[in-house]
């Protein structure tokens, strides 16, 4: 494998658009009363935590100026603990929120010409979905997300890209706050789409909002809805007689659905799903939290913890970047997991990506357990 000058970490660094996030910099005036130390530096020490899995600020530190080398080609500086403290605490959160939608429509078209999937020729409009997930947090250190009695979270309503299954819009918000009641205020990347949402978002006069702005969506209906007769708008049926799967055209009916929403037609699927699973903005979520620092943070200010997440959502971008740029077929949390055990290593990107090491995997079972008799 070949060797290069720079670390891999540094070599993914350089493959940020730089000069947007420094215009975003200028945008919120994020460097104005700094004393030395710069965003930039800020959003290197981050990635540096969410790529290495640091837990706290010392790890970070120690980390930062045990590899101050490696470091120095991403253009950035080691940062002392209470100097990144500060940092997390005051340099503006949205400047990470943004630069990660901005990375975003850099990258976009790379990711969607890899080998990944391919929705968007299977449907005549881009394919998204909506939800959210609660972060939980302990509401005695971070007392600005209370979300019940005794308990701290914070929301991350997202909708998804289910092409290159990243998202396209990111809210965070207190855990208070109902998915519903977001989505109602979301502004979709395109009103010509599929919008996939789950049970929970299933709100009527929603359905109409969406409807006017031609948009299409796919939901699962709350039990006890009620519509006008299935027999009345058949579009197709099929099945056997104790078999009620088909395809209907009803409208909502009953004393809370308003008159507007009285008067549209929606269409209702009903089948047979044998093989239920999982949803891809789930996985989504799960990817995010289990492969990236999102559920623990070395902040407890509000704006320390959006930054923390800003960073995680830009990890995740270069992560998917790294597996639409290779030949080998990387699955997400492996490619994770040896970014962690390699990326202070000396190689070359794309010779690693395409030729990754190989690794003999060693059995750490326990012993099989002795009979006592």
């Amino acid at each position: 494998m070949k060797r290069a000058t720079t670390s891999l970490f540094a070599q993914l660094i350089q493959k940020l658009p730089r000069a947007a996030f420094q215009a975003i910099v200028s945008k919120y005036q994020a460097d104005a009363h700094a004393k030395g130390i710069t965003t930039w530096d800020l959003l290197v020490a981050m990635l540096f935590a969410q790529m290495a899995g640091a837990s706290s600020l010392r790890e970070i530190e120690i980390g930062l100026k045990d590899s101050i080398g490696k470091i120095f080609h991403c253009g950035a500086r080691a940062l002392s603990k209470s100097t990144l403290s500060y940092a997390n605490e005051h340099r503006d959160y949205r400047v990470f929120r943004d630069f990660y939608f901005e990375a975003l429509s850099v990258f976009d078209q790379h990711i969607r010409q890899s080998k990944g999937r391919k929705l968007s020729l299977k449907f005549s409009k881009p394919v998204y979905s909506l939800d959210s997930t609660l972060i939980t947090l302990c509401l005695s250190l971070f007392n600005w997300a209370q979300y019940r009695r005794h308990k701290g979270g914070i929301k991350v309503h997202t909708i998804l890209n289910n092409d290159t299954l990243l998202p396209e819009v990111m809210v965070m918000t207190d855990g208070k706050v109902s998915g519903i009641a977001l989505a109602r205020s979301l502004q979709l990347p395109t009103n010509q789409c599929i919008l996939i949402m789950d049970r929970g978002y299933s709100d009527y006069e929603f359905f109409a909002q969406l409807d006017d702005q031609t948009t299409t969506f796919v939901t699962r209906l709350k039990e006890g809805a009620v519509t006008t007769s299935l027999k009345k708008g058949v579009i197709k049926e099929f099945g056997g007689q104790d078999e009620k799967w088909g395809d209907y055209c009803i409208q909502f009916v009953g004393q809370l659905v308003n008159e507007k929403v009285k008067q549209k037609n929606f269409r209702l699927v009903q089948w047979y799903d044998a093989e239920a699973g999982r949803w891809e903005i789930e996985k989504f979520f799960r990817r995010l939290k289990q492969n990236l620092k999102i559920k623990s943070f070395v902040g407890t200010s509000q704006n320390a913890v959006l930054v923390q997440i800003g960073t995680a959502a830009i990890a995740l971008l270069l992560l998917e970047v790294l597996r639409a740029a290779s030949s080998y077929r990387w699955g997400f949390s492996i490619l994770a997991w040896y970014i962690r055990l390699s990326f202070l290593t000396h190689r070359e990107l794309a010779d690693w990506l395409n030729n990754p090491p190989t690794v003999n995997w060693i059995d750490t079972s326990p012993p099989e357990q002795l009979r006592l008799f």
